[in-house]
C-alpha cells in the first residue's frame, strides 16, 4: 500500500509545492506565463516549459524531500517485513 498510494500522492505533493514555491519569488510578468498548476502536475511537457521559467529542474529532490518523501516509506516497508518475518518464523 505504501508503494501504490503513498508515492503518487508525495510525488503530486512535490509538484505542487514546488510549483507555489518557486513561482512566488518571480516577477508577475513571468508568472504570467506559467501554465496553472494542475497542469503542471499532469503534463509533463508542460511542467519542463514551467521548470524553465522556475528555473528549476524536474525531479529535483532537496534533502528534506528525500527524507520525508523516500526514506520513511522505505523505513515503513522494513518494518513491516520485519514483522512479516517474524510472524512467519
Amino acid at each position: 500500500m505504501i508503494w501504490h498510494i503513498w508515492f503518487p500522492v508525495v510525488k503530486s505533493r512535490h509538484r505542487f509545492v514546488d510549483y507555489y514555491k518557486y513561482a512566488l519569488e518571480l516577477p508577475e510578468e513571468e508568472r504570467s506565463k506559467l501554465c496553472e498548476v494542475k497542469i503542471y502536475v499532469k503534463d509533463k511537457k508542460e511542467r519542463e516549459k514551467a521548470n524553465r521559467i522556475l528555473k528549476l529542474e524536474d525531479g529535483e529532490w532537496r534533502p528534506t524531500r528525500k527524507k520525508v518523501d523516500f526514506v520513511i516509506p522505505c523505513l515503513f516497508t522494513f518494518i513491516w517485513l520485519c514483522l512479516a518475518i517474524s510472524r512467519c518464523a
